[in-house]
């Protein structure tokens, strides 16, 4: 996807579970593709309930055409996922960053390693703005908390409309350098648009990081 795409695509979390099948199904098969009759009979689902859900996993940029091609006597589209779907299926990303971040510091040192989280930062925020446009107040809050929870931070906004991360995605290396905090600070700014001040850190023994404007 482009980044003039602003569809949100779906987490894993929240497909059905028909739907996390059928990706399935597609993901063995991506090379030549899966048509709905294909996917019909190797789920045991009937095409129409299969083509309802080709159909919304197409609209939400994780299905593409791969082809055509005749199966059961009738002409079809062969569906093979996008890349986005892809990235739905697990990764060793965690340890891969940590270890990747931790080799930065040995290399270059703390400085180096804030200067390149600050730089990811300023990435990824420059990625996410558009999905806060026009937005302010509580509802640009909820917004940055749902892009949060997408990042893997399981994020929430209390009563209060501080944010909440119940998970560090840099759990291991934020033990040991400031620097990733300093990430989650540039991140948090930018997305907000206006500073902002941590008042707990899981590092230190909190539940979650906790987050509120000044």
């Amino acid at each position: 996807m482009n980044q003039t795409d602003t569809r949100r695509i779906p987490t894993n979390r929240h497909l059905s579970e028909a739907r996390w099948r059928l990706l399935g199904q597609v993901l063995r098969h991506r090379d030549r593709g899966q048509t709905v009759e294909e996917l019909a009979e190797a789920l045991s689902v009937s095409r129409n309930a299969v083509q309802q859900h080709v159909t919304s996993l197409e609209r939400d940029g994780l299905l593409r055409v791969l082809g055509h091609r005749t199966t059961g006597g009738r002409p079809g589209r062969a569906f093979t996922l996008t890349e986005a779907a892809l990235e739905l299926f697990p990764r060793s990303y965690a340890k891969l960053a940590d270890d990747m971040l931790r080799n930065v510091r040995e290399l270059f040192g703390e400085s180096g390693l804030d200067q390149m989280l600050v730089k990811m930062a300023d990435e990824v925020a420059n990625e996410l703005e558009p999905r806060l446009a026009g937005k302010q107040g509580g509802e640009r809050i909820a917004e940055v908390a749902a892009i949060l929870h997408e990042l893997g931070y399981e994020a929430s906004v209390d009563e209060g409309g501080r944010l909440l991360a119940a998970n560090c995605v840099f759990h291991r290396l934020a033990h040991s350098s400031q620097a990733v905090c300093r990430y989650d600070h540039v991140l948090l700014r930018r997305l907000l648009g206006d500073e902002v001040d941590q008042l707990a850190c899981i590092t230190d023994g909190s539940a979650a990081c906790v987050f509120t404007l000044r």
